[in-house]
Protein backbone atom coordinates (compact mmCIF):
# COMPACT_ATOMS: atom_id res chain seq x y z
CA UNK A 1 0.00 0.00 0.00
CA UNK A 2 1.47 3.65 -1.08
CA UNK A 3 1.71 6.09 1.43
CA UNK A 4 -0.23 9.52 1.35
CA UNK A 5 1.73 11.80 1.20
CA UNK A 6 -0.83 14.53 0.75
CA UNK A 7 -2.86 13.90 3.70
CA UNK A 8 -0.50 11.66 5.47
CA UNK A 9 -1.93 9.24 8.22
CA UNK A 10 -0.01 11.19 11.11
CA UNK A 11 -3.18 13.88 10.70
CA UNK A 12 -5.60 11.08 11.18
CA UNK A 13 -4.24 9.39 14.66
CA UNK A 14 -7.64 10.90 17.02
CA UNK A 15 -11.14 10.70 16.98
CA UNK A 16 -11.32 13.48 13.92
CA UNK A 17 -8.93 14.58 11.61
CA UNK A 18 -6.63 17.31 12.29
CA UNK A 19 -8.55 19.86 9.79
CA UNK A 20 -11.81 18.83 11.30
CA UNK A 21 -10.53 19.83 14.73
CA UNK A 22 -9.30 22.78 13.46
CA UNK A 23 -12.70 23.85 11.97
CA UNK A 24 -14.40 23.00 15.57
CA UNK A 25 -11.58 24.76 17.64
CA UNK A 26 -10.97 28.06 15.19
CA UNK A 27 -14.25 28.24 13.14
CA UNK A 28 -14.98 27.46 9.45
CA UNK A 29 -13.61 31.32 8.68
CA UNK A 30 -10.14 30.34 9.76
CA UNK A 31 -9.98 27.06 8.38
CA UNK A 32 -10.66 28.34 4.97
CA UNK A 33 -7.82 31.16 5.10
CA UNK A 34 -5.25 28.92 6.72
CA UNK A 35 -6.27 26.04 3.68
CA UNK A 36 -5.77 29.17 1.50
CA UNK A 37 -2.92 30.59 2.98
CA UNK A 38 -1.35 26.88 2.88
CA UNK A 39 -2.00 26.41 -0.64
CA UNK A 40 0.06 29.44 -1.54
CA UNK A 41 3.07 28.17 0.87
CA UNK A 42 2.93 25.00 -1.27
CA UNK A 43 2.47 27.09 -4.73
CA UNK A 44 5.51 29.48 -3.40
CA UNK A 45 7.76 26.88 -2.78
CA UNK A 46 7.63 24.39 -5.46
CA UNK A 47 11.01 23.01 -6.96
CA UNK A 48 12.87 24.52 -3.37
CA UNK A 49 11.18 21.48 -1.22
CA UNK A 50 10.69 18.08 -1.87
CA UNK A 51 8.88 17.23 -4.92
CA UNK A 52 7.48 20.17 -7.51
CA UNK A 53 4.52 17.42 -8.39
CA UNK A 54 3.95 16.56 -4.52
CA UNK A 55 3.83 20.37 -3.99
CA UNK A 56 1.12 21.10 -6.30
CA UNK A 57 -0.82 18.22 -5.11
CA UNK A 58 -0.65 19.54 -1.29
CA UNK A 59 -1.52 22.82 -2.69
CA UNK A 60 -4.29 21.82 -4.93
CA UNK A 61 -5.63 19.90 -1.73
CA UNK A 62 -5.42 22.62 0.11
CA UNK A 63 -7.47 25.04 -2.70
CA UNK A 64 -10.20 21.93 -2.57
CA UNK A 65 -10.22 21.89 0.89
CA UNK A 66 -11.12 25.53 1.14
CA UNK A 67 -13.85 25.37 -1.47
CA UNK A 68 -15.42 22.58 0.30
CA UNK A 69 -15.66 24.57 3.32
CA UNK A 70 -16.96 27.93 1.13
CA UNK A 71 -19.64 25.50 0.16
CA UNK A 72 -20.45 24.33 3.59
CA UNK A 73 -20.62 27.86 4.78
CA UNK A 74 -22.77 29.07 2.26
CA UNK A 75 -25.18 25.88 2.95
CA UNK A 76 -25.28 26.32 6.92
Amino acid sequence: MQKDMINPDHYKVHQMECIEELEVVFGIDAVIAFCKCNAWKYRYRVGHKDDPEQELKKSEWYLNKAKELELKKQNQ
